[in-house]
Formats: structure tokens, C-alpha cells, sequence
């Protein structure tokens, strides 16, 4: 994943789109971190059946590009790369709920899991076990590790809507660039501190899981190879370790909002 451009050259653009936003400007700006929108593109489509095309993620994927350039403020002294990429995901995953590409039945079988964890998950300190979901929905555990087959793709898409009335929890935590309020900038420690809550509770396994994909960028066929264990196995500990943090984190909303 590299720039079209030069470092140099990059530097003279944000400092011309700096002094005066041009349309010529930014289109040599989105030339140059057009690959950004490739990477991302390609590290959601791992996760979703074949039926979604790439080229309407990289679609979806070029506004939030826009949208990271017209809100970012180099003065900050941030990082644009860091900033574009979470506006870029954010957008293909507004433009995956709202195309409603999922099942009705699929998403009714990832909310029952979700209640089954948060509602197990509040009558006890450690975290809830595969038995004990299996044995709540009625379900043998062959049963079960199916039913989390079948909601898996939900889960790349769905943990930005685990908080608040409009979800977006992941990137409502990186600031808005242009402007925070010293009650938003509240707002956002305290979604923090709920996140990081919520991570400790994590078994460790699904904890590695997440840090590796969210933090670390890492797919998930990487992340198998560094545990020693199939790509599917990955891909179930982290909708296991979602559907958690979902059920945690609905627990807490009056908390964040």
C-alpha cells in the first residue's frame, strides 16, 4: 500500500490544498491515496460472500476519501493515512447497511446470539462458554458452531452499530478534525474507557483476535498463521468475541449517550 506520488510531492499538494482548496488540488490528493481505498476495499471483501463485488466497495470506499479530505486539518499535526482509512472503512460499511445485502433471517439468528450472550453474560463475572450459549438457544454445539458460520459476515459490518441511536462506535471514537466541543471530547474518553472495559472482558483468544484485526491491521488469514490455527477458526473466535462486545456495550449505552 504506497502513494502514487512522491513524499515531496505529497507535502507540495497539502500545502497548496492548506492555502487553497482546488478542485485540481484534491483530485491530485485522491490520485495519490486512491491505493488507501484499494487496501480497505480489499480487507472487507475477505469477509463477505462472493456476491458483493469489490468494485462497488472501492465505489463506496472513494466517498469516504472525500469526506477524509474535506475534514481533515493538516494543522493538527495528525496523521491522514490513520484518519482517511477509518472514514474510508466507515463509508463502505454505511453503504453495505444501507444496500441490506443480509438475509432478514441472518440478522434475526446474529440478534438472538447477541441477546443470548448479553443476557448470560449479565448473571456472571466470567465470560459466558460455548455450552452454555448452545444449551440457552436450545441448539447442539455442531448446531451452534453453524449458526455462527451463518452470522459471521454480519459481524465485519455490524460492530460499528453496537452503541448509541446511530451506531458508528468505532469511528465516532477518532474525533471529528475540524472541530470537538469539550463535551464531545468527554463524550469520547467515556466511549473509551467503555471500550477498553468491555476488550478486558474478552477471553484471551478473542481478545488476541480483535487486537490483531482492529489494532494491528492483520487479516484473517494472517492472524491464522500467526496462532497456528485454520483461517476459520479465526473468523469464528472473532464473531464470537463481536457478538460480546455487542451484548456489553448495548449494556452501556446510557453511559456513552
Amino acid at each position: 500500500m504506497t502513494n502514487r506520488y512522491s513524499t515531496q510531492k505529497l507535502a507540495e499538494y497539502w500545502e497548496n490544498w492548506n492555502k487553497n482548496k482546488t478542485e485540481e488540488v484534491k483530485e491530485n490528493l485522491v490520485i495519490s491515496y486512491m491505493p488507501l481505498v484499494d487496501y480497505v476495499a480489499d480487507r472487507v471483501a475477505i469477509n463477505l460472500p462472493p456476491s458483493v463485488q469489490i468494485d462497488d466497495l472501492r465505489s463506496l470506499g472513494y466517498v469516504g476519501l472525500l469526506e477524509a479530505l474535506d475534514r481533515f486539518d493538516i494543522n493538527r499535526g495528525l496523521k491522514f493515512e490513520t484518519f482517511a482509512m477509518w472514514r474510508i472503512k466507515g463509508a463502505i460499511l454505511d453503504g453495505l447497511r444501507k444496500a441490506d445485502w443480509v438475509p432478514r433471517s441472518i440478522r434475526k439468528k446474529s440478534k438472538d446470539l447477541e441477546e443470548a450472550f448479553q443476557k448470560l453474560q449479565s448473571s456472571q463475572q466470567e465470560p459466558v462458554t460455548d455450552e452454555q450459549i448452545a444449551n440457552f438457544l436450545g441448539l447442539s454445539i455442531g448446531e451452534y458452531n453453524q449458526l455462527l458460520i451463518d452470522v459471521q459476515a454480519v459481524s465485519f459490518i455490524s460492530i460499528d452499530e453496537s452503541v448509541g441511536e446511530e451506531g458508528n462506535l468505532f469511528r465516532e471514537l477518532i474525533p471529528d478534525e475540524r472541530s470537538l466541543s469539550p463535551e464531545q471530547q468527554l463524550d469520547i474518553s467515556e466511549a473509551k474507557k467503555v471500550l477498553i472495559n468491555a476488550l478486558d472482558k474478552l477471553p484471551e483468544k478473542e481478545k488476541t483476535v480483535v487486537a490483531l484485526y482492529y489494532y494491528e491491521e492483520l487479516t484473517l488469514t494472517e492472524i491464522a498463521k500467526i496462532l497456528s490455527v485454520s483461517t476459520s477458526r479465526i473468523s469464528q473466535l472473532h464473531t464470537k468475541a463481536i457478538l460480546r462486545l455487542r451484548g456489553f456495550l448495548s449494556r452501556h449505552k446510557k453511559q456513552l449517550f
